[in-house]
């Protein structure tokens, strides 16, 4: 069950947030390790946490210390016995790491990189080989080049060389003969030797002055390395070789042939692979094992040679004698595909990953399955044995097991891959993970230990899951593809189903920030499964049938269903309030069914034709429903049962939803055009479209804030992102930075933004100012974001798989508090964003006589305040063309603080003189910005917001009293509105 002591942490953040500014102080985890500025808690470790769920790794021949390559060119050395990180190196370039290894003393390391994040079209990549200093961790020397290392970048057994494939336009091992080629360096000083053409594939002889290479023809020959010699061929050939090894005492090697069927593209998908095994003293073929349909990916000897054991990408594992050359007999071993495959040191036992994810040893004596090792492998991606025996690599991360009681030798209760979702659940006293492996997790944000969930693990494999809106309720999909609801103050369960089908599981009216485009914008769920209604009442189920079932959860039955829903088009939408259901059918037809009648009969029908994609929106009041169909978006009214009209989109890759004002309709297209419609007429207000081309930035996620006034939409292109922040009333930019941005996330107060990427930075909403940024606390970057309901705290979850929950407020307290009310109220006004926010902090904590000094000096705006704009307005229509200009230079000079009433000049029709210049108007880059009093105005809304007591609400009253077209107005019945919700 959820834990319920930690209800002190909202009020230790309270007790920060009026504290007198200090420079946090350095606090650690619960191991001991240091936390960054600003951070309350880490869930989760650092230890043995690479910053990346890409990297590669190796153990140094002591075994004592590990090196890990990650993503971006991070290399971190760990040591193994406490599972610290000793130091790390960031290399000058390498996007995408390939291979790490210290060399045969320990003296060295190599780390091998893709400079390129993808390979595409020839020439493929840019590789860059580093070789340095083990002890110090500093590169002696880099190798560049064309492509570098398909054949496998290594060191030979000796030390003295450093060997690696290069290919001339062609992926080694698929070229023909001729085109690859070996070369060959000095390990010490990176001196290029020579180079041996025509090898495809490569091993060692162990004592380094021979290797065993294949050609592109496949014919096996031994070559030596101090020239380009061939000593002796092999007997046959192969077909294409996919797999070359050797056994460590050099007298046999081990072809894999490529072809069969595999999960991605094979060049020989018709030819049946087999294995051969050659003997290198004489070049005979011992042995042919044929038969196999999939495509083989793993090939390794014992190290006495005497058994050769392989895999392929269905799963199978076959063992094979090689001193008489017969299959060794026994149950077939099943592995869980694409997972390696591990020998003991001593030869008496094979490791794999079994289909559920552990790790079991095979006994090869008796020929039955042994001992399985605890706790999950999620796939075991990496498995292999140290040299000394006595350590094994296991698991997805850095992991590291003892062979002789296979228990890990490391057990931190933490993700071990991306955190990809963050949901606190309703109250803010614990908080809920999901990773890329897809492992649940539940956290006590007090105290930063893991919560046992509802089965009595810390752990719960889940496809997704979801806080019913009171926080009564948790629902999870798992991968068995059941759907399990427990109550989260009991720990009882209340419901359990299955689905049927795969899926993802979505809140109707709660979209994570981090979901795709058209989740957030239109506020619908994707292909689904399983939702709530808004009040938590009912639960809709997506079965396999293409049916859509209604679960009663307080009577706990099945109530009444819908058929034809397609999968995946099909869309179902709540109403805000929950009474009435959106759907849209197999036959493109959109229905509205009332969800109390429990009959499922429609009632309203509204042809949308066969449309490949319809999109549903309500409005936030519920009387308005909008959907797409191809390039026309049509408006229906709820209430009266009849079409309100329809609007060109101009695209069928439109995604909209409703303004906070129920009247504008908003469209943001795939090409991060904006479009602006009146919902009332359906008459276009603006169209915004990007200063880029749309080939360059292609719109990625976007946001809304919670009372639907702004908009956050980040754009991508193949070199960075670009962030904005828009008005989603009026379309106007107020904010746009380019950089590399993962996750963003905005307050529940709507007043700030948090950017994630490699750090956390913020954004003031209301005016798009920069505040200032929290430090780098992840290993690599921001993966997700989460505010606590109250929005006191951050929480951030890292490539690295931690969480960090960060006190941000203490970030823009800063050190400086204003020395009076006086100069409080002069940086309310002030460009200054972070000294405005301790401005507003101190007046909120001042109390009466802070409360007092604002309702002196704001007043509420009424309509007679806003008559000189409205004649400048309706001089814009003047006889005289200098009274029109001077009208234009004036509202020019007002800035945004005239976008109001030029909005609604618009909205009533004007004549095309007066259209036509407030067009030209709202083009002006010098509306972009609030004149220094009306930011001063959002400010003191934001402060009275903050001390919440009668003597603050009773001022937002007075102030939400004022002009409709006011921002001040608008910015107090906000306010008001989320102060109610609280």
């Amino acid at each position: 069950m959820l834990p319920v002591h930690g209800r002190w942490l909202p009020v230790i953040c309270c007790g920060l947030l009026f504290q007198s500014p200090e420079a946090p102080s350095m606090g650690v985890d619960l191991h001991g390790d240091p936390l960054p500025s600003y951070a309350l808690v880490r869930l989760g470790t650092t230890r043995l946490r690479p910053g990346h769920a890409r990297f590669c790794s190796d153990l140094s021949p002591d075994g004592q210390t590990a090196l890990t390559l990650e993503e971006w060119g991070v290399l971190r050395w760990w040591d193994v016995a406490s599972g610290k990180e000793i130091r790390s190196v960031k290399l000058e370039r390498g996007i995408y790491p390939i291979r790490v290894a210290f060399s045969p003393d320990g003296k060295q390391f190599l780390a091998h990189t893709d400079n390129l994040y993808m390979i595409s079209a020839p020439p493929w990549s840019e590789h860059s080989i580093f070789v340095g200093d083990a002890a110090s961790g500093k590169v002696t020397y880099e190798l560049k080049g064309d492509h570098h290392g398909y054949g496998g970048v290594g060191f030979s057994p000796d030390g003295k060389l450093l060997a690696g494939g290069r290919s001339k336009g062609k992926l080694i091992g698929l070229g023909e003969a001729g085109t690859d080629e070996l070369l060959l360096w000095d390990a010490r000083t990176g001196r290029e030797l020579r180079r041996l053409s025509g090898v495809v594939r490569h091993v060692f002889w162990p004592d380094g002055g021979q290797v065993v290479a294949v050609d592109g023809e496949g014919q096996l020959s031994l070559r030596r390395t101090d020239r380009d010699e061939t000593v002796r061929r092999f007997a046959g050939k192969s077909a294409a070789v996919a797999t070359l090894v050797a056994s460590d005492d050099g007298r046999l090697v081990a072809v894999a042939e490529a072809g069969g069927e595999a999960p991605y593209y094979s060049a020989r998908a018709d030819h049946r692979p087999a294995v051969r095994v050659y003997e290198v003293a004489t070049g005979r073929e011992c042995f042919r094992a044929a038969g196999h349909r999939a495509a083989l990916d793993e090939l390794i000897f014992t190290r006495d040679g005497r058994l050769l054991a392989w895999s392929d990408y269905a799963g199978a594992v076959r063992l094979w004698d090689t001193v008489d050359g017969r299959e060794r007999s026994g149950p077939q071993l099943r592995r869980s595909p694409l997972s390696p495959l591990a020998f003991s040191a001593d030869g008496r036992s094979l490791l794999y990953c079994a289909a559920d994810d552990t790790l079991q040893e095979w006994n090869l004596r008796t020929g039955s399955a042994g001992r399985r090792w605890e706790g999950r492998q999620a796939d075991g991606f990496r498995l292999r044995y140290a040299r000394d025996g006595n350590t094994v690599i296991a698991g997805s991360g850095l992991d590291f097991w003892d062979p002789a009681t296979g228990e890990r030798r490391h057990h931190f209760p933490s993700h071990r891959a991306q955190v990809e979702r963050l949901v606190y659940a309703p109250g803010g006293q614990t908080l809920a993970s999901l990773d890329a492996e897809g492992y649940l997790r539940l956290w006590d944000t007090a105290t930063g230990r893991p919560c046992s969930l509802f089965d009595g693990d810390d752990t719960l494999r889940a496809w997704d899951f979801a806080f019913s809106a009171d926080g009564r309720c948790l629902v999870v999909l798992d991968p068995r593809l059941t759907v399990r609801g427990w109550d989260t103050a009991t720990g009882r369960r209340r419901f359990r189903f299955e689905v049927g089908t795969l899926a993802t599981l979505r809140f109707w009216n709660q979209v994570p920030p981090d979901a795709p485009l058209d989740d957030l914008f239109t506020q619908r769920l994707p292909p689904h499964c399983v939702a709530f209604s808004p009040d938590g009442s009912f639960l809709a189920v997506r079965r396999e049938d293409r049916t859509v079932h209604f679960w009663d959860l307080d009577r706990g039955r099945n109530v009444w269903q819908l058929a034809d829903q397609p999968w995946p088009g099909g869309q179902l939408l709540f109403s805000p309030d929950g009474r009435t259901v959106a759907a849209r059918g197999a036959d493109g037809q959109v229905r509205l069914y009332g969800t109390a009648t429990g009959t499922g009969r429609p009632l309203g029908q509204m042809p949308a034709g066969q449309a490949e994609r319809t999109l549903l929106a309500f409005s936030p009041d519920g009387r308005l429903l909008a959907w797409q169909e191809k390039n026309t978006v049509r408006l229906w009214d709820v209430v009266a049962g009849k079409e309100r009209g329809r609007l060109d989109a101009g695209s069928r890759d439109e995604s909209f939803a409703f303004a906070g004002d129920n009247g504008t309709l908003a469209a943001l297209g795939n090409d991060s055009t904006l479009r602006l419609w009146n919902a009332a007429d359906g008459r276009l207000l603006r169209e915004h479209r990007p200063a880029r081309p749309d080939w360059e930035f292609r719109t990625g996620r976007c946001l809304t804030a919670p009372d639907g006034r702004l908009l956050a939409h980040v754009s991508v292109c193949p070199k960075n992102t670009r962030y904005s922040l828009r008005e989603l009333h009026t379309g106007r930019q107020i904010g746009e930075t380019e950089g590399w941005f993962e996750r963003f996330a905005i307050s529940p107060d709507g007043r700030t933004l948090a950017i994630g990427g490699a750090a956390i930075r913020f954004r003031e909403m209301a005016t798009g100012a920069e505040l200032p940024a929290l430090p780098e606390g992840h290993r690599g970057r921001v993966a997700s974001l989460a505010f606590s309901p109250d929005g006191r705290v951050l929480a951030s979850g890292g490539t690295d798989g931690n969480i960090i929950i960060w006190d941000w407020h203490a970030l823009l307290r800063g050190r400086d508090a204003p020395a009076s009310l006086e100069r409080c109220w002069q940086q309310l006004g002030g460009s200054d964003a972070a000294a405005a926010y301790r401005a507003s902090q101190a007046l909120a904590a001042a109390g009466d006589d802070g409360l007092a000094l604002l309702r002196d000096r704001v007043r509420p705006i009424a309509e007679q305040d806003l008559q000189p704009l409205r004649r400048l307005v309706a001089q814009l229509d003047a006889p005289q063309f200098a009274d029109r200009e001077k009208a234009v230079e004036e509202l020019v000079r007002r800035g945004a603080d005239a976008l109001p009433v030029l909005y609604a000049a618009l909205r009533t029709g004007p004549s095309l003189e007066v259209q036509r210049r407030i067009e030209s108007l709202l083009e002006r880059p010098e509306l972009a910005a609030w004149s220094p009093e009306t930011v001063r105005h959002i400010r003191v809304v934001q402060t009275l917001e903050r001390a919440n007591t009668p003597l603050a609400r009773k001022q937002l009253e007075s102030l939400a009293n004022g002009s409709p077209a006011a921002r001040l107005t608008e910015e107090a019945r906000s306010a008001l509105i989320r102060l109610q919700r609280r």
